[in-house]
């Protein structure tokens, strides 16, 4: 097995990588919110670069392998998590043409409740995405452990995430542990069997 190392990420790993592999997490609700692959990537290479917005630098673990990143991990907070969608927000403003906007603040407006009621006590696993390449190669679950230590280091007293149901993550993350606790159905217009999302959370000990 071709070894891999889990570090904090840099400004300079490169944008580009980054938006291919968060894109995947979940491609339906991606698309509805952006728009598009190139909006998406326009936003989040500015915010890259400023370390601030929805999956900065300092909020983001990777999983390097031969100098490629082959994973990643965004967390969060539940008080960073609702200024970091401002701040992405502010940025996409920026760059879509006026006469768009309204249409994208709508879309955001719709998948918002995803992130509604996450405890306060909780690491908010925003992002989980691993090349399809190296899936089953331990990379997901050294993410997840490296997510469990840094949410222990901030006294956090569990991991919280979302899943679409459709998603093979999911089984993936009941097998390591974490347990459904809710679920939401989102009012979009993307195919019924993917508006269904679940919370999953995983208890911390001390």
């Amino acid at each position: 097995m071709a070894a891999f190392t889990i570090r904090q990420a840099r400004r300079d790993d490169p944008a580009a990588r980054i938006a291919n592999l968060i894109w995947t997490v979940d491609i339906p609700v991606m698309a509805f919110q952006f728009g598009s692959f190139d909006t998406f990537l326009a936003g989040l290479a500015q915010d890259w670069a400023a370390n601030r917005g929805a999956e900065p630098p300092r909020r983001t673990l990777v999983a390097e392998a031969g100098g490629e990143i082959v994973g990643l991990t965004v967390l969060h907070s539940a008080d960073s998590l609702e200024r970091a969608f401002e701040e992405a927000g502010e940025t996409l403003r920026a760059i879509v043409p006026e006469a768009d906007w309204a249409a994208i603040e709508a879309r955001f407006a719709a998948t918002g409740m995803l992130f509604e009621g996450v405890p306060e006590d909780a690491v908010y696993v925003l992002d989980l995405a691993v090349d399809a390449a190296w899936h089953g190669r331990g990379v997901g679950r050294a993410l997840i452990a490296a997510a469990t230590d840094r949410a222990r280091r901030d006294g956090a007293r569990r991991l919280a995430l979302d899943v679409a149901a459709t998603n093979p993550a999911l089984a993936f993350y009941q097998r390591i542990g974490l347990q459904i606790v809710g679920q939401v159905t989102l009012d979009i217009p993307v195919a019924e069997e993917d508006r269904l999302h679940y919370r999953l959370e995983l208890p911390l000990e001390a």
